[in-house]
């Protein structure tokens, strides 16, 4: 599974801003996190000077400077045991083996693709597990971590199934790993599987898209992003909560790279298909018929470009079915709301399409 999108995945989601998702988390955990994540959270913002505030939602506006502490109630943690059920230190302090899991970093970023968000946060002082099904994501992440020079655990196995052999004192999902998630069963999988190995009182931290935004990019049709680097088109067909996308790039030399004309109606990455202003009104219309990359050689070995192919598909979830299987998951639901919550999303893409993305924190009771 995604064995070509580890090839290209970094090249067109250069968009994708890991440090606002990094602000936003170490936000969560000096609002809501036990003393060692908001022991590094404090001591990051210290030594960048920042006393405002600080981001709210993966991709939204700010939370009020105040809020940080909203929940300051001190809470003990207890382990687990390496394969899930909890087990209370014989002494009921939280301690294992002599050490006080309220003072765990551990944290594990699950769905972690190529690794950007997991390096950032080993950088910032957390001790990071990442966690993907695709083993070649996961070279990719391997590769970028040792080139940093970062330590971390890398994990290949289905976020649905997993078994992290330890707990954590907070794990996150972005950029729609929930929502390649397709049914309800299995998403109450993976928050049960996620209450195993978070610390009691730990975080699970969560974005996620609803159904009514990817069926408006189904709406859209083919989209295109063409660059120096590259070039990719994807389309999807949505039907009953789930868009089922095509996606075709093609990569090489900045002098070999064929260039992706939209064809009629196409809207660029990034447009709205409801505002006629933000789209080109199909004037570039030398693509070939049928598939939208046809006419394009699928020789690998001439043209100095690859052609990759991959099929995604995700499902759109709401609000309310979030919450309802996080509580039946055996999580408190903290906070759930759209990212752009005050009308202000810093995040937003060119071409005036917003994201329209939501996210949830939930504590492991």
């Amino acid at each position: 599974m995604y064995e070509n999108m580890a090839l290209f995945y970094d090249s067109f989601t250069d968009d994708l801003d890991r440090e606002k998702e990094a602000r936003f988390l170490e936000d969560v955990f000096l609002r809501f996190g036990n003393r060692g994540l908001k022991a590094v959270a404090m001591r990051n913002a210290k030594a960048d000077g920042f006393e405002g505030p600080l981001a709210h939602g993966p991709e939204g506006s700010a939370a009020t400077a105040s809020e940080k502490h909203a929940e300051s109630e001190p809470h003990r943690s207890e382990a687990l045991s390496e394969r899930g059920p909890e087990e209370a230190s014989a002494d009921g302090t939280g301690a294992v083996n002599g050490e006080d899991i309220d003072l765990s970093t551990l944290v594990i970023d699950v769905g972690c693709g190529t690794g950007d968000l997991s390096i950032l946060m080993s950088r910032k002082g957390y001790d990071v597990t990442g966690l993907d099904v695709s083993p070649e994501m996961l070279d990719v992440a391997s590769r970028k971590a040792e080139k940093a020079g970062e330590s971390i655990l890398w994990l290949c196995q289905d976020m649905c199934e997993m078994d992290t052999y330890g707990s954590y004192a907070a794990m996150f999902c972005f950029t729609d790993g929930i929502n390649h998630i397709q049914d309800k069963d299995s998403l109450r999988a993976f928050f049960e599987r996620a209450r195993n190995f978070i610390d009691r009182g730990g975080l699970l931290i969560i974005d996620f898209l609803p159904p009514h935004y990817l069926r408006r990019i189904a709406r859209q049709g083919i989209l295109y992003d063409s660059r120096e680097e590259g070039s990719c088109v994807w389309w999807g067909e949505y039907n009953r909560g789930v868009i089922d996308y095509e996606i075709e790039c093609f990569v090489g030399s900045k002098s070999t790279v064929p260039k992706i004309a939209a064809p009629k109606g196409a809207a660029p990455k990034g447009t709205d298909p409801e505002d006629p202003a933000s789209q080109d009104g199909g004037a570039n219309e030398d693509l070939c018929e049928g598939s939208p990359a046809a006419g394009v050689s699928d020789d690998h070995s001439s043209g100095g470009f690859v052609r990759y192919r991959e099929s995604v598909s995700e499902r759109g979830w709401t609000a309310r079915e979030i919450k309802k299987l996080l509580r039946r998951s055996g999580f408190r639901i903290l906070e759930c709301k759209r990212c752009d919550t005050d009308g202000e999303n810093t995040a937003e893409p060119a071409g005036g399409i917003r994201p329209e993305r939501y996210y949830a924190i939930a504590r492991r009771m």
